[in-house]
């Protein structure tokens, strides 16, 4: 191969080739032709135009469907349409009479359950000046009309004096107060009561003085 290498270089005549070389020489010569032809030869042939008319011709997605199927619902419903109704005079008196029967026949409220759940009106009350003289953070007041619940809250007029003016209502009251929120103490200048856990209780008495004592 290397003489004919030297021949297609151009550094060696073809006459100086041995007949089979020069057979050779051709074959070689021959394919080299054959590839030139088939680079320089016509452009491939344009398929855009092929290509996406076969797009626009395949079917849509089931998501694209669902889409405008619900688009083209939303449109119906809520375009305006004129509507019409024939309506006989018979139908029209049955269903008044079948309405109103429904109407006696449907069970109603009583009555007399809301007046018997409606709270009445609130009893007289008198202001009261409560008052505990005792070290802590925080005093608060429960007694029998609150419920023993710790409802309200005195405030420290001075360091150690605690006072609070509330209205409490007409009758007889035990009550205690709640110290630091765990502690309990008694009222030491009212009278006071055994309150049933070996503690004791304050106790309140509120009446009028023309009037009947409860």
């Amino acid at each position: 191969m290397g003489r004919i290498d030297s021949y297609l270089d151009g550094d060696l005549e073809r006459s100086a080739l041995t007949p089979a070389e020069r057979a050779d020489a051709g074959q070689i010569e021959a394919a080299i032709d054959a590839a030139r032809r088939a680079l320089h030869g016509p452009p491939p042939p344009d398929l855009t135009a092929a290509v996406m008319g076969r797009v626009a011709l395949t079917r849509p997605r089931p998501a694209a469907r669902w889409r405008s199927a619900l688009i083209d619902l939303g449109h119906a419903l809520w375009t305006a349409r004129k509507v019409s109704f024939r309506v006989r005079p018979a139908w029209a008196v049955l269903t008044a009479v079948l309405l109103l029967s429904v109407a006696v026949q449907w069970p109603q409220p009583r009555a007399t359950m809301l007046e018997t759940e409606a709270p009445g009106p609130p009893g007289p009350t008198l202001l009261v000046q409560f008052r505990l003289e005792v070290p802590a953070t925080s005093v608060k007041l429960a007694g029998t009309f609150t419920n023993w619940e710790p409802r309200f809250e005195l405030r420290e007029a001075a360091p150690g004096v605690w006072t609070a003016m509330l209205p409490v209502p007409l009758g007889v009251h035990d009550y205690a107060f709640l110290v630091d929120g765990r502690l309990w103490y008694a009222d030491p200048y009212a009278p006071q009561v055994n309150d049933g856990f070996g503690g004791r209780n304050s106790r309140l008495a509120l009446v009028l003085a023309d009037g009947p004592q409860t």
